[in-house]
């Protein structure tokens, strides 16, 4: 698998996107960290906290210079068929899309990547990121739990 090339056609794939934009872009970010951390999938970015959650620049950059194989190349139709559920979950939210991967991506490098590991995630989540409500949180990480 070239995990450059097969990132952004997993992107392309569930979100349906251009990229174009800055939202589009946040978007595929944390739709890739989920898709490694949650459903396994060897894409092998390394990320780091930004202030809108986990971000890779070797993606950023991947995804501005790669062409788009067959998704079958990519990932297995089971794992793409268990992103899409989770990602169409969190669009039945009443949260837009961008702002529920953004929580999922972001209470899951808390809970892992990030040291000193917080006692309380969520309580992390709502102090580096005091514009999310409680409610749009414990829903996402609702969803979040049906797939750990």
């Amino acid at each position: 698998m070239n995990s450059k090339c097969c990132a952004k056609t997993l992107i392309k794939e569930i979100l349906k996107t251009s990229l174009k934009t800055f939202k589009e872009r946040l978007e595929a970010q944390k739709l890739i960290y989920v898709a490694q951390e949650v459903f396994n999938v060897g894409f092998s970015y390394s990320f780091m906290w930004y202030s809108r959650g986990p971000y890779s620049k070797a993606l950023a950059r991947d995804l501005r210079v790669c062409d788009l194989p067959p998704i079958k190349e990519c990932v297995s139709p089971a794992v793409l068929s268990m992103i899409n559920s989770f990602v169409n979950d969190l669009r039945n939210l009443n949260t837009p899309l961008s702002k529920s991967l953004e929580i999922v991506a972001s209470y899951l490098m808390l809970k892992k990547e990030v040291f000193p590991k917080p006692e309380d995630p969520v309580k992390e989540l709502r102090i580096r990121k005091p514009y999310l409500k409680e409610g749009e949180i414990m829903e996402a990480i609702k969803v979040l739990n049906t797939y750990l």
